[in-house]
């Protein structure tokens, strides 16, 4: 299963086993320090596409800041709750962290007032620990999988991302009888420059022109490191005429 479906399963089988009225897992955006709904059950489209700041908004916000379980027996008397789904009586809101750190929160709410005992809110709170284990799984997973296709010294994609990558648009191309272009590029007289200003010279040279090609192409093409100073651009929906005008323009 991936990350989502998965913590959808999860909040599924909360709300079947305790007769829970919404779950949803939201996570810190570090970009904008708010938070975003990863996934819910039970909340409107409208909900799910809100964000919350942290320390401000509702009980969410405050545990994303306090990185503790807060427990609003009465929402209706409570001073941090912000109604967002009617018939809410009662929320619990835990942590999900990784280390001291929290990464977003569990929130869980029910139609009764008072409706979480204290071995509940344990059992969430253990939950909510599996689900911040699972994420950075998810997290560290991702990290991996994209240094293994990304080249360390010009950070663009590497052989093994063009090998997949080239296969997916050669179908396409195929499939859709649509035009695709390749340049092959590699630097002139680099083998010499590298013997004469060493290799830590070299490797500069090859970072700024991976920088250079970037910002010559579309976002829809796509430039990697092929090997040495060899770099491939692939050219979605190119012919051979505009290809050979990029070329030039990469040239110059």
């Amino acid at each position: 299963l991936d990350l989502e479906t998965l913590l959808l399963k999860i909040l599924e089988e909360l709300k079947k086993a305790f007769g829970y009225y919404n779950a949803a897992i939201l996570l810190v955006d570090r970009e904008s320090s708010k938070l975003i709904i990863k996934a819910a059950k039970g909340y409107s489209q409208k909900i799910l596409k809100m964000k919350f700041r942290i320390g401000i908004d509702g009980i969410t916000g405050h545990v994303a800041a306090t990185g503790e379980t807060y427990y609003a027996p009465d929402v209706s008397k409570d001073k941090y709750y912000i109604e967002g789904v009617p018939h809410v009586k009662s929320e619990v809101v835990i942590p999900l962290k990784i280390e001291k750190r929290t990464i977003g929160v569990l929130d869980v709410e029910s139609k009764k007032n008072d409706a979480f005992s204290e071995w509940e809110i344990k059992l969430l709170s253990i939950i909510a620990a599996q689900i911040a284990n699972a994420i950075e799984k998810s997290r560290l997973y991702e990290e991996t999988k994209m240094l293994s296709l990304t080249d360390p010294l010009t950070e663009l994609p590497n052989r093994r991302h063009f090998d997949i990558m080239i296969d997916t648009e050669l179908r396409r191309s195929e499939r859709y009888n649509r035009p695709l272009s390749l340049l092959l590029i590699d630097l002139d007289n680099f083998k010499s420059y590298n013997d004469r200003n060493g290799h830590l010279e070299g490797d500069k040279v090859l970072a700024e022109y991976a920088k250079f090609m970037k910002l010559s192409i579309r976002d829809i093409d796509f430039i990697c490191r092929f090997g040495g100073d060899e770099f491939v651009v692939v050219l979605p929906e190119t012919d051979e005429s505009f290809a050979k005008a990029v070329a030039e323009r990469i040239r110059k």
